[in-house]
């Protein structure tokens, strides 16, 4: 996507992405569960979103969660930060299960892929189940290369 005619309605870029990626995971959300959907509430960030921007909730009182990152362009260093605290906060909040979805990532640097080894390491520690999915093919090989263990769980993009 060229998100340099990201149409944002007046709305500040990030804001007008976070809308989007809301009513995307809602959309998702329901394709993907179905009935199994007891609710999807969009959390009121602010500071106070508990890590994600929106969540369902099945009927099972497992949790789906989505946090959004306005990152127009390569995730690196400078952005880390911002990663490591929503995915600290969603873990103490919703601690089941954190997957890190790259699809629109194009390029990461090594600070990227420390995040990922970070966090892959803090999930084990609290038994949190994490899964990489559309990882590219970079941090594939990169993982792979250094014999990383969680490269077991990226999940390729599905051809469809």
């Amino acid at each position: 996507m060229n998100w340099t005619n990201f149409q944002t309605y007046g709305m500040a870029p990030d804001k007008a992405f976070e809308v989007l990626c809301n009513q995307l995971f809602e959309n998702w959300s329901k394709e993907e569960y179905k009935s199994d959907i007891a609710s999807i509430r969009v959390v009121n960030g602010a500071g106070g979103d508990g890590g994600v921007e929106s969540y369902a909730t099945l009927k099972d009182r497992s949790i789906i969660a989505l946090q959004a990152k306005w990152f127009p362009t390569s995730m690196v260093s400078s952005q880390i930060a911002q990663i490591k605290n929503s995915i600290k906060t969603a873990k103490k909040v919703r601690p089941q299960k954190l997957i890190l979805d790259f699809k629109e990532v194009p390029f990461m640097d090594s600070s990227g892929i420390g995040l990922i080894l970070g966090r892959q390491r803090c999930a084990r520690v609290l038994g949190t189940s994490l899964r990489l999915q559309h990882a590219p093919a970079q941090l594939q090989k990169v993982l792979r290369l250094a014999g990383i263990p969680c490269t077991e769980n990226i999940e390729k993009e599905n051809a469809q």
